[in-house]
């Protein structure tokens, strides 16, 4: 119960900060990337409180449960079961990409101009790809061919609803006074106006070349989640770095990511260029990587995630007024409590560095 509160505190000051005038210009733009972690936050604080108090639990409608059950599976990354690496390359591949494209070409006048038409928008932060139209499709949960519907932003408004009314409940309060991450953020380094491509001509300039644009990207997604930890949602900001869901949103984000590179390598090791492997490998190989993907983390993960202490920790050990400190202490050992924060940001960082260097190698090697 102290993390779900933890969490719904944490989304009632960042939903207080969007609604400054300094903020409101790329509100649209955090929303891309906050909208798995508030799905995350509804999807396991639910299951748990219709263990604890069901008076507490809210129902939701079919539409809203759908897209945050679809949203929290998404920042699974390659390791959601129920998808997989194959099964994220064809939500992009064959699903997302082709709807987005015929939605575009058929707003064109003439049908000459269909080689040319723009089909995907591209999202940065001091110029570092944070979302694109695709990516946020895919991590909001919402349906690819909910582009062309013309309900489609009456739909994600109820839902919104839906998602506010959870956190309500849950102490979340829209208050001015408050201040969180977007606070920190320079509204100039945003975009100031989508960046439309065609994701044709896109897709083969970035990461692993022309032969995998589907696997292409599905690492955009990684990408922009990377870049949102390291640039958006920084230690630095007004949230403490041990803080609960700051520290909550980042640890989960980069062990997903350096998971889902794993099982890339591991399982698709035959469909990336020398180059890309060798990228790969630089993140893997690091010894903040191996530390955080070390097994008795994982409890802490599974604690992270899912609301509820994992069965090989000692709940004495837990002190709520330094949560995440003592979680990490119950984990491993109070001792490596300050390495493990600093494993987690050297993580990142490394992650973070070699992706967008890895992102840009195309495009650079052309002479573009």
């Amino acid at each position: 119960m102290h993390g779900i509160r933890e969490d719904a505190t944490f989304v009632g000051r960042y939903l207080s900060a969007l609604r400054r005038s300094a903020n409101r210009s790329f509100a649209p733009q955090l929303s891309f990337c906050m909208g798995s972690y508030l799905a995350l936050f509804i999807y396991e604080g639910l299951r748990k409180l219709r263990s604890i108090d069901e008076t507490l639990a809210q129902e939701l409608s079919s539409g809203a449960e759908q897209m945050i059950v679809r949203s929290r599976h998404s920042l699974k990354f390659f390791e959601d079961t129920k998808r997989g690496l194959d099964g994220v390359r064809s939500a992009f591949g064959e699903e997302i990409i082709p709807a987005h494209r015929d939605y575009f070409v058929g707003l064109l006048r003439f049908k000459w101009l269909e080689p040319f038409a723009k089909d995907i928008g591209i999202y940065r932060y001091d110029d570092r790809v944070i979302s694109t139209t695709h990516s946020a499709t895919f991590a909001l949960g919402l349906e690819a061919r909910t582009i062309s519907q013309d309900d489609a932003g009456a739909q994600v408004r109820q839902f919104s609803e839906e998602y506010g009314q959870y956190f309500g409940r849950l102490g979340a309060r829209i208050d001015t006074h408050q201040t969180s991450f977007p606070d920190t953020l320079d509204p100039i380094a945003f975009s100031q106006k989508v960046e439309d491509l065609r994701s044709a001509k896109f897709y083969p300039d970035t990461f692993n070349g022309d032969s995998t644009p589907d696997l292409n990207a599905a690492l955009v997604l990684l990408l922009g989640h990377l870049n949102f930890i390291t640039y958006v949602v920084a230690p630095e900001g007004s949230e403490a770095p041990q803080s609960y869901t700051t520290f909550k949103i980042r640890f989960l984000t980069i062990y997903q990511v350096v998971r889902s590179l794993s099982i890339l390598r591991d399982v698709q090791a035959e469909t990336l260029r020398p180059d890309s492997r060798a990228v790969i490998d630089t993140i893997l190989q690091h010894p903040a990587s191996i530390s955080i993907l070390r097994d008795d983390v994982r409890p802490l993960r599974n604690t992270l995630m899912h609301y509820g202490l994992d069965s090989r920790l000692d709940p004495s050990a837990v002190d709520t007024s330094a949560f995440i400190r003592s979680l990490i202490a119950a984990t491993l050992d109070e001792n490596q409590a300050d390495q493990f924060f600093a494993d987690v940001d050297s993580c990142i960082s490394v992650a973070a560095r070699s992706m967008n260097d890895w992102f840009g190698r195309p495009t650079l090697r052309r002479g573009r």
